[in-house]
């Protein structure tokens, strides 16, 4: 399904100015001034741009990503092997943290303005993504909300493990929550919540594949083993399966009022997180489709991210306005119990041993440290801020 085209002096002006900071930057590095290619674009600013702009949407959102990618990054100065990155939105940085020692061995910033959101590794594990939202989310995702609007801007960042270099390699005019590897780890997907879009990009290039648009207010896209992407749409209560073959939804779960995620949690499983309706949803593979498990867990609250641990046989699901992680039986969903977590508990990345648990503690700044056998905080590492997402990387 192509994606709707906008029309008349709207799309001249944003088409327009889309093509400027594309060439200007160019030309500008290349000596001419900003004033001579200022004035190249008002000669053209009639008819011309509406003719540049008027095929996909493809063009419309979003940046050159590949000539993007193909500029300088920023380097840590360390990514020890194992390691955890956080992305803190409060303080704009990325934070390498060593499991080993439970301190920061390295930060970069993604720049000025930007929240770094969620994080996904790549199948290979020798990368990660970080999404970094103009909008800062740490408050929910109702509606508009910390400065959703038409001048958000999301900047996809790729860390390379080996090199420790951080590169911005996509740029979006929207607010997008996530930006995913598919399980071939050649694609990178995201979808852009004010345009209703999910948009695909090769994970070599960055170059733009696809967009689709007509989904309503969609947050997080999460790739499945089916050829399809999880797609939760804020805006209509549900979860949409969105098929890359076709590019087409080819069907959608009724979930509850503003489903955020839903989280890949190991095999076949992955957990909705549904924000307004306090719930978590449990959605399955099986053979080349996916369900939706009757049961509705309740965590009594606002839930973060929703993870099984390594072994698969609990649940733990943080909850946000109750400071607490919530534990469920993974097979019968029936509650086992909860222990305290920091102030506002949101990300939860698990050491593959299953001994431990990493939650950020978004309002208190800092990265809490769990037993996972005797569930209960042992420590804690401060990183100041509003941490977000965290991952286990170990190449």
């Amino acid at each position: 399904m192509k994606s709707q085209n906008r029309s008349g002096m709207w799309l001249a002006f944003t088409c327009g100015m889309d093509m400027f900071s594309r060439i200007g930057g160019g030309a500008m590095r290349s000596g001419i001034s900003e004033s001579k290619v200022f004035g190249v674009f008002l000669a053209l600013a009639g008819g011309l741009f509406v003719g540049a702009c008027s095929g996909e949407h493809d063009a419309g959102h979003g940046a050159d990503a590949g000539t993007i990618g193909d500029g300088g990054g920023e380097t840590f100065t360390s990514i020890p092997n194992p390691a955890l990155v956080v992305a803190n939105g409060g303080t704009g940085m990325v934070h390498i943290i060593d499991p080993t020692s439970l301190s920061v061995v390295s930060s970069v910033s993604v720049g000025t303005g930007l929240h770094p959101h969620h994080l996904a590794v790549a199948p290979s594990k020798t990368a990660v993504l970080v999404s970094a939202t103009s909008a800062d989310l740490s408050e929910g995702h109702g509606g508009e909300h910390g400065g959703h609007g038409v001048s958000s801007t999301t900047f996809v960042y790729r860390i390379d493990v080996a090199s420790r270099e951080m590169k911005k390699v996509i740029a979006v005019d929207a607010i997008a929550h996530n930006a995913a590897f598919t399980p071939d780890g050649a694609s990178i997907v995201l979808a852009m919540m004010e345009h209703g879009m999910v948009a695909g990009y090769s994970a070599k290039t960055f170059a733009q594949t696809f967009s689709t648009s007509g989904f309503q207010m969609p947050l997080e896209v999460t790739p499945t083993n089916v050829g399809a992407l999880l797609v939760a749409e804020s805006g209509a209560s549900r979860v949409a399966l969105f098929d890359l073959a076709s590019r087409s939804v080819a069907t959608a779960f009724e979930v509850g009022a503003t489903p955020v995620a839903a989280w890949a949690s190991g095999g076949p499983n992955y957990f909705v997180s549904v924000e307004g309706g306090r719930a978590v949803r449990h959605l399955v593979e099986g053979g080349t489709n996916v369900t939706l498990d009757t049961h509705t867990l309740d965590p009594e609250g606002i839930p973060g991210q929703a993870i099984l641990t390594p072994d698969g046989t609990e649940l733990w699901v943080a909850v946000e306005d109750r400071a607490v992680v919530a534990i469920f039986n993974a097979s019968t969903h029936a509650k086992l119990g909860e222990f305290a977590a920091g102030t506002k508990p949101h990300g939860i990345a698990f050491e593959p041993s299953g001994t431990r648990a990493f939650i950020t503690d978004e309002s208190g700044g800092r990265v809490l440290v769990a037993d996972v056998a005797a569930r209960n905080v042992t420590g804690e590492i401060t990183v100041d801020g509003k941490p977000n997402g965290i991952a286990w990387v170990a190449p």
